[in-house]
Parts: structure tokens; sequence; C-alpha cells
């Protein structure tokens, strides 16, 4: 491409990419990119010019050779599909005509951060480094599918209304989407199915309406989802079957409408569900049927409308459902059959409606007040070894005096049955 073809602000870019310097073309720091169609020719940066300077532009003697621009209007499509870019890529605060083709590209470090883009078609994209999404605004579908990124993908306080997809994508470090705001309608608001994280997935406060799907999973470090808030109402809010994390499952404070779903999941450290807040009404709420948990599952002060359902869950710690709320109507609010577990807490556990059901289950020990127990409990072939707290029995004739009382008083009796009649 000939220098005498581009604009001023094209030009400007150009000349600064030789060089890995900054282009900033923002008012202020704080613009919102989602208003940049209004931007004018004065900030303007054509798709084809981006592309040209990636693929064969070349850096200046002594400098590393970069694209670094900020506030710019992106015309046409940037379209890097199945190209080679060695170079690093930051297009921060930008705002996209269309959505950017990266579809089998081979990346290096790709920043996109706070722009406003009308989806991204990354499918299959290999990225030497970070790739970075962060605050973006994506209004379109975002595919990710296949995707490697060496290093972390972050999303996190992305706004997406279209679906994002990243199933079978393989991220050598972190899954950010912290704090991130997803919307997939009556479907999947982001999907990871059979993905690969080498650490961990960092979910705290993302909030979700749609499925996230998590099905087959596999996760190096630690899975949370603190404080987040999942919707799917009469579906699975979370649906994350035969999911594989090396350590915890923190879903602490979550929120969610609809199913959360660890059915044959291994987790290699501790499920923690403490004061979540799960409604699912007429159908299961929480379901770990056949998981298998390294440490204990803490569910203290977890609310449920809907059944929780552990039904031969293997668990090697405690399962913790101290001061819990559940309810399912016409069912079993907790459905425990075949579940083996060191300990069960259901000390101030309130079954509000529904029954017990711990047919076949297996515990070390059982923690239950006498009141905690609903009127209908089915324990056939409950196994435990003790159960606490220990009732001390009644005493059948009372204390040791009394009991000498007694009998003084009815051998007195039989003595004057026996007595010879006054003459």
């Amino acid at each position: 491409m000939e220098t005498s073809e581009l604009t001023a602000a094209e030009q400007r870019v150009w000349r600064a990419f030789a060089h890995g310097t900054a282009v900033d073309f923002r008012a202020h720091e704080d613009e919102v990119a989602s208003f940049g169609s209004a931007w004018g020719a004065d900030r303007t940066v054509r798709g084809e010019v981006l592309r040209a300077l990636l693929l064969s532009g070349a850096s200046a003697d002594g400098a590393i050779a970069g694209l670094w621009v900020m506030g710019a209007h992106v015309a046409g499509r940037l379209d890097l599909a199945h190209g080679t870019v060695d170079v690093p890529i930051r297009l921060l605060g930008c705002h996209f005509a269309r959505a950017p083709d990266l579809f089998g590209a081979g990346l290096r470090h790709v920043d996109l951060s706070r722009s406003h883009l009308p989806g991204l078609e990354a499918a299959d994209v290999r990225v030497e480094g970070a790739l970075r999404l962060t605050a973006c605004h994506l209004t379109g579908a975002t595919r990710l599918g296949g995707a490697e990124v060496t290093s972390s993908l972050h999303l996190d306080r992305a706004t997406a209304t279209g679906p994002v997809c990243l199933d079978g994508a393989r991220i050598g470090d972190a899954l950010v989407v912290k704090g991130a705001r997803l919307s997939g309608g009556d479907g999947v608001a982001l999907s990871a199915a059979n993905t690969s994280v080498g650490g961990g997935v960092v979910g705290a406060d993302l909030d979700a309406h749609g499925t996230l799907l998590l099905t087959g999973l596999r996760v190096g470090g630690t899975l949370n989802l603190e404080g987040a808030h999942l919707a799917r109402p009469g579906g699975a809010a979370l649906a994350a079957a035969v999911l594989a994390v090396a350590l915890d499952v923190l879903c602490n404070g979550l929120r969610a409408e609809g199913e959360v779903r660890f059915t044959r999941s291994r987790i290699g450290g501790r499920l923690s569900l403490e004061g979540a807040r799960v409604t699912n009404r007429g159908q299961a709420a929480v379901r770990l049927g056949g998981a298998v948990v390294g440490a204990e599952v803490a569910a203290a002060d977890l609310r449920t409308e809907g059944q929780v359902n552990l039904r031969g869950a293997t668990i090697t710690g405690a399962l913790v459902l101290t001061d819990a709320r559940l309810s399912h109507a016409g069912g079993a609010a907790l459905l425990a059959s075949g579940c083996s577990a060191t300990q069960l807490w259901l000390d101030g556990t309130e079954l509000a409606e529904g029954h017990l059901s711990l047919r076949g289950a297996v515990f070390t020990t059982v923690h239950a007040a006498p009141e905690t127990w609903p009127a209908q409990v089915w324990l056939d072939g409950l196994t435990y070894q003790a159960l606490f707290p220990r009732l001390a029995p009644r005493p059948p004739l009372g204390s040791a005096p009394a009991r000498r009382r007694r009998i003084r008083a009815a051998l007195l009796r039989t003595a004057r049955r026996r007595l010879p009649a006054p003459r």
C-alpha cells in the first residue's frame, strides 16, 4: 500500500507502527467507544490499512514495531484470517464498524480492551501471549472455539449481548470473566464445553442471562464463581456436568435462577456453596449426582427452591448443610441416596417442604438435633457409626434412692400379705 493513499490519521498510525509507539486519538481518557460511529475522519482508520501494516509493515532500525492505537474508528473490516502477525496488537478504546476476522490467524499478544465490537470471529486463532477483551462491548457473537491462547484470556468487565463461544479452546493460564455482563437471551450466554484452562477460572461477580455451559471443562486451578448471578429460568443456569477441576469450586453467594448442575464432575478440592440462593421450583435446584469431591461440600446457609440431588455422590470430607433451608414440594428436598461422606451436618437445617432421603447413604457421623428431622424421612439402608448430639437415656426407675424406696415398699406389701391374721 502506497503511503500517498493514506489519510492524515492513517499516516500517523503508519509512522508510529515502525517504532511501536502509541497514537492517541481520544478527546479524553473516559471516552466510551460505543459512541465511536460519530467520530470524524480525523480519527478514522481503515481496516485494510491496519491489515497491510500488520502483515507487511517493517520496523525502524533499532526499534521494535507494534500497532498501538487508542480511540480510533476502524472503518471496514480488520481481516487477518489465516495470517501471521509477529508484533503485538493494541487497539484500545476503538470503535469497530465490523467484526474483526481473526479466524485461524497466528498472533502475538492482542489487546482490544474497552473497544466496541459488533462481534469477533476468532475461531482457531493462536495467540502467543494474552488475549484481552477487558471492558469490551460486544454486540454480536464472539467466536473463539478451538482457539489457543498461551497466556490468559480476559473478558473481565466485558458486556456481551450475543453468545460467547469458547468450545474446545486451550488457555495456558487463566480465563478471566470477573464482573462480565453476558446475555444469551433464552439460549447460552457463555459456552466453554471441552475447554482446557491451565490456571484458574476467575468468574466472581459474573452476571449471565442464559446458560453458563461448562460441560467437560478442565481447569488446572480453582473455578471461582463467588457472588455470580446466573439466570436461565426453567433450564440450566450452570451446566457443568463432567467438569474436572484440580483445586476448589467456589460458589459462595451465588444467585441462580435455574438449575446448578455438577453431575459426574471431579473436583480435587472442596465445593463451596455457602450462602448461595438457587431457585428452580418443581425441578432440581442443585444436582451433584455421581460427582467425586476431594474435600468437603460446604453449603452452610444454602437456600434452595427445588431439589438438592446428591444421589451417588462421593465426598471425601464432610457434607455441611448447617442452617440451610431447602424446599421441594411433592418430593425429596434433600435426596442423598447412595451418597457417602465422612460427616453429615444438618444442625439448624430446615426442610420447609418435602422429605429427606438418605437411603443407602454412608456416613461416619451424623450431626442433627432431634428437631431437625422432618416428618417424613427415608433411612432404609443408611449406614453410620455415630449420631450426634448424644441424648441421655431416661432411667427406667428414676434415681437410685427412688429405686430403693420402690423396692422396699413392694417388699413390705408382700410381707403383709403373708403374715397370719390376728386372733
